[in-house]
């Protein structure tokens, strides 16, 4: 059986193929400034703007699945 953790390199592959709408950030660290005051908060902003949107932390690419049937297409459907 493998195991979540051997996939996900291939799902993020899959996932920074999407064309998403990328959340802003004005500052060089991306969101860490703004997730360290209101985490809470940020993952609200960001899935208001779509049920697939890309944002930067630090220096890495991220993305906010925010809708059931993407994640099964991610992670189930696209499964080998």
């Amino acid at each position: 059986m493998t195991r979540f953790f051997d996939q996900v390199p291939r799902q993020l592959r899959l996932l920074s193929s999407i064309d998403a709408p990328h959340y802003p950030s004005r500052h060089p660290l991306g969101l860490l400034p703004d997730f360290r005051d209101d985490p809470l908060g940020v993952l609200e902003r960001i899935a208001a703007k779509g049920d697939l949107v890309h944002f930067r932390v630090l220096w890495m690419n991220a993305f906010l699945v925010n809708s059931p049937e993407a994640i099964k297409r991610i992670l189930v459907d696209n499964a080998d």
